[in-house]
């Protein structure tokens, strides 16, 4: 059953389009895999970003 006021339609797709419009690019790493063979392996600069 889906619900038309769930956290995707409510929360992340707005947020997703409010961040498109100031131009960031967007990026579903949600079933990415780590390690040696990583999905996204040198396609994301992570350089300056906080840990």
């Amino acid at each position: 059953m889906v619900f038309k006021y769930n956290e995707d339609s409510l929360i992340e797709q707005p947020a997703i389009t409010l961040f498109q419009s100031l131009g960031y690019s967007y990026l579903d790493c949600f079933h990415e895999i780590y390690g040696e063979n990583s999905t996204y392996s040198g396609e994301i600069d992570v350089e300056g970003l906080d840990a």
